[in-house]
């Protein structure tokens, strides 16, 4: 018994693309899904019609961006001798962002979300917490 291949009448069903036939010509393009509408500053979308605010794609990160900046000032602080409040302020930033990572959508949390809501919530939570407390409890040097 042999195996069947493309010439027994297996793929006899599929056709080619269109280009591919010689003498057919290809379907023009289909419009684009954004159309510029006269007078309105920012594109509109072909299907709802509804003003599409086009942000780059650094910016539509805000969420973790914002949480990003105070860390950063954490680690700034902490660098200049003042490892108390840049350890607060590192803590905060991590309950920030279990707080924007509650509240915002998924679609506007972007890269905050790497879990389940309740586990980031948690986990952000939890974990600035922890670290606020701890540098507010550890007792200054002696000396």
């Amino acid at each position: 018994m042999t195996a069947p291949n493309d010439r027994d009448g297996l793929f006899d069903h599929i056709e080619p693309p269109r280009d591919a036939v010689p003498g057919s010509s290809a379907e023009p393009p289909a419009e684009p899904a954004v159309t510029p509408v006269i007078g309105h500053p920012e594109p509109v979308s072909a299907v709802t019609g509804q003003a599409r605010h086009e942000l780059g794609p650094l910016w539509r990160e805000w969420p973790l961006l914002s949480c990003l900046v105070i860390f950063t000032a954490g680690i700034v602080v902490a660098g200049a001798g003042h490892w108390r409040r840049g350890a607060v302020l590192m803590g905060a930033a991590a309950v920030f962002a279990g707080v924007l990572r509650l509240v915002l959508p998924p679609k506007v949390a972007g890269l905050l979300q790497v879990r389940r809501r309740w586990f980031d919530v948690l986990a952000m939570l939890l974990g600035g917490i922890v670290m606020c407390v701890l540098s507010i409890l550890v007792p200054p040097q002696q000396g």
